[in-house]
């Protein structure tokens, strides 16, 4: 429920960069060339690991990405993962309703 929050969030740090979150191909390109920027300043600064506030900023990032995915396809859905707590997914959310079968 909190993704379209945190796309905004996204957004807003964004276009103080003059970078507009549309959806886009062009959209990507542009926050790919911005977020590359922006671990390069980490790695000048030293950081070995990187901060929360990046790993945070990867997770928005990650929604984002998710989102385009989703719009491709009706057929595409978040889920909640429960299967199997043996599972890497479980507990997280995933996209669902690909026509393909995945092994793992």
């Amino acid at each position: 429920m909190s993704i379209p929050s945190r796309i905004e969030q996204l957004a807003c740090l964004l276009l103080k960069d003059g970078i507009v979150l549309d959806y886009s191909a062009e959209s990507l390109k542009k926050l790919n060339t911005w977020f590359c920027e922006i671990v390069a300043e980490e790695i000048e600064h030293g950081n070995k690991t990187p901060s929360p506030e990046l790993l945070s900023l990867c997770n928005d990032i990650g929604m984002y990405i998710s989102e385009i995915i989703l719009r491709s396809s009706d057929n595409l859905h978040w889920k909640f993962w429960t299967k199997s707590k043996k599972d890497l997914l479980y507990q997280r959310p995933v996209i669902t309703g690909f026509n393909v079968v995945n092994a793992n």
